[in-house]
């Protein structure tokens, strides 16, 4: 993963994948232009907790897409973006694949195990 540092503090993240480059900005991955940089002082939070939380598996998974799996963490450690959250998972190590839904995909699937309680907020 490529980051970019900008004037203001906020960073652009980019992956490739198959020789296509995909931009990640707050909204998810976008293949053509940066709507919304990340702060990268947001993302030490999200990927403590992806390393506690998540499996690695060998294969992408498509039960959940980075939006659901942004809920999931939302839940437990307060609002994150989407773009954050894919930025995050790329940094712990965990693969990438655009969900195909046309031309311009913004969320992801990942080699994340199945996660034993989906949506069930802490007590």
């Amino acid at each position: 993963m490529k980051k970019t540092e900008l004037k203001n503090g906020k960073c652009i993240y980019s992956f490739i994948i198959k020789g296509m480059e995909y931009i990640i900005d707050a909204n998810g991955i976008n293949s053509n232009r940066v709507i919304d940089p990340i702060d990268p002082a947001r993302l030490p939070k999200i990927i403590d907790f992806i390393n506690k939380n998540f499996h690695k598996r060998k294969t992408i998974s498509t039960l959940n897409t980075s939006y659901g799996l942004k809920h999931y963490v939302e839940h437990r450690i307060g609002y994150i973006s989407n773009g954050e959250f894919i930025a995050a998972m790329l940094m712990c190590g965990f693969i990438a694949k655009p969900v195909d839904i046309g031309y311009n995909p913004i969320n992801c699937y990942f080699n994340i195990a199945k996660l034993k309680r989906p949506w069930r907020p802490i007590d």
